[in-house]
């Protein structure tokens, strides 16, 4: 037996929803765009010059790593350097396992998580998404991210004063 939702948790649950869609979509557009990349290309510089394509990549996972273990209330993992040496094969391998991982918490929560947790950790992991897609890609820039992420990759940027990604918009 399921219990109907009303008021602001109904309210907060359809908003996680919307945001779980925009993540589907948005990790699918991004690993869309990691197969097409090879060794060399993750050697190469970021569109944010802040380390390289590969650098890139780890601070993703480690990022998608941490929002999965809020999602679970549990301690986050002890962050790995290891992808910064990994073949292109392992890169992927980590990039699809972590944020496979998040999607499930999100679509999953654990009992006792906070809604209101989850809704910004869904942001943020939003934004991160997108903003790792423009620093990754030649082709996709801040112009390329869809209407309703940019609230979310707004918020991140105001609130993450020390953002990875403040260079692609400081132009």
């Amino acid at each position: 037996m399921t219990m109907a939702l009303h008021g602001p948790l109904r309210t907060a649950s359809a908003h996680l929803a919307a945001d779980v869609d925009l993540i589907q979509g948005a990790t699918r557009r991004l690993l869309l765009a990691l197969l097409e990349l090879d060794e060399t290309d993750l050697a190469a510089t970021a569109s944010s010059g802040l380390g390289t394509k590969r650098h890139v990549l780890a601070r993703l996972v480690r990022q998608s790593d941490r929002a999965t273990a809020a999602l679970e209330l549990r301690a986050a993992p002890i962050p790995d350097d290891t992808l910064l040496r990994a073949p292109l094969r392992a890169v992927v391998d980590a990039v699809t396992t972590s944020l496979g991982a998040t999607l499930a918490s999100l679509t999953t929560l654990a009992p006792g998580a906070p809604m209101h947790a989850a809704l910004g950790i869904a942001a943020d992991h939003l934004a991160w998404l997108e903003l790792t897609h423009v620093d990754l890609a030649d082709d996709y820039d801040v112009t390329h991210i869809p209407n309703p992420a940019l609230d979310a990759v707004a918020a991140h940027l105001h609130d993450q004063t020390n953002s990875p990604f403040a260079p692609l918009v400081a132009a």
